[in-house]
């Protein structure tokens, strides 16, 4: 993992090694992991594709386009939920993106991090359920 967050290691090489990568890294993405390991561990089984990986990191390191000044032009209906200990997406991106689109909706989820639908389900589904019947 500190290899990787180095710069000495490439986990997009071969899906296996992004899978080994990945699930050093999976319990940073929870709030307890000792909670709710188990469960994101089964809920994110199965292949994970290198070539989409490699393909996100290669569009990341493009050249930047800020598209925040357009955020206020959205005026689609916009749901926008967020795990408080979320580190990849954390909660003052979010209340961003809620300021600045005007037809939108915050939900924090106290309890989660980047997974609220695995830490929370019951609170993350009745939130999901009750925007979209809105």
């Amino acid at each position: 993992m500190f290899a990787f967050f180095g710069g000495q290691v490439n986990p997009g090489v071969s899906d296996e090694i992004l899978g080994d990568f990945v699930a050093q890294i999976l319990p940073l993405y929870l709030y307890r992991p000792e909670k709710s390991l188990a469960l994101a561990r089964e809920q994110l089984s199965g292949p994970i594709s290198s070539y989409a990986f490699v393909s996100q990191f290669t569009a990341d390191a493009a050249s930047k386009t800020d598209l925040t000044q357009s955020l206020g032009d959205i005026t689609a209906k916009t749901f926008v939920l967020v795990g408080k200990h979320d580190f990849i997406c954390p909660v003052m991106l979010s209340e961003r993106l809620h300021k600045e689109i005007h037809a939108s909706r915050l939900v924090i989820f106290e309890e989660s991090g980047h997974f609220p639908w695995l830490e929370e389900p019951k609170a993350f589904f009745e939130e999901l359920e009750g925007f979209l019947l809105s």
